[in-house]
């Protein structure tokens, strides 16, 4: 299982320096839906190595939370009820 510093690690990876070709295509990212939840999310975690920065094909895809900006939850509810 990961610490907390090395999640705090992978949070800081440069997309623009890191090699690409050494980051986990998602696409070969396997979970068994059977799982619980939580057994699931360390699976996911486990395969695609850093949740921070993959791959999706060969586009580096890199993902970062702003605690303080509204959830997604939240902003796809506004996108479809202005959508209407």
């Amino acid at each position: 299982m990961l610490t907390m510093e090395q999640l705090e690690a992978m949070k800081l990876t440069n997309v623009e320096t890191v090699d690409k070709e050494l980051l986990t295509d998602m696409q070969a990212v396997q979970i068994d839906p059977s799982l619980p939840k939580e057994e699931r999310i360390l699976q996911y975690v486990e395969q695609i190595k850093n949740p921070y920065c993959f791959r999706c094909g060969q586009v580096v895809v890199r993902v970062k939370f702003d605690e303080n900006s509204p959830s997604l939850q939240e902003r796809l509810i506004h996108y479809f009820s202005s959508a209407i």
